[in-house]
């Protein structure tokens, strides 16, 4: 049986399913700022940290205060990152483990509307301001 790379917990997105996928709504003018604690995990509850712990080359952003021991670390981007990314609307962050040689593969949904544009609400269209 191998290792799997569970993310403990995340701070920063606007919703997280737990496994695998990531939303963020970035406001413009906003810099999503997510706070990673990583764990192994075999059969069972998470394992101590063990090896050490790496982020695949991030699409947009940068990642900061990378602790390979730990496996913790914050990924930041702001909307001009998004926009010199060519504006995806998802992109995929690659978590990496060393001890266990374990690969984790997260999609992280981006939105983020251009002022003026319609979103519908209950009260009906609104302009994003």
């Amino acid at each position: 049986m191998g290792y799997g790379i569970i993310i403990a917990s995340l701070s920063g997105a606007d919703s997280f399913d737990g496994s695998t996928t990531i939303n963020i709504d970035l406001d413009v003018g906003e810099t999503a700022s997510l706070d990673f604690d990583l764990d192994l995990q075999e059969s069972g509850p998470p394992s101590e940290d063990l090896g050490t712990y790496s982020v695949g080359p991030v699409p947009i952003g940068e990642v900061q205060n990378l602790d390979s021991s730990a496996g913790t670390f914050t990924w930041e981007f702001d909307q001009a990152d998004w926009v010199a990314a060519g504006q995806p609307a998802s992109v995929i962050l690659q978590l990496f483990n060393t001890e266990a040689t374990a690969f984790r593969q997260i999609d992280v949904n981006i939105t983020c509307f251009a002022a003026g544009s319609l979103i519908a609400t209950p009260a009906g269209e609104v302009a994003v301001e």
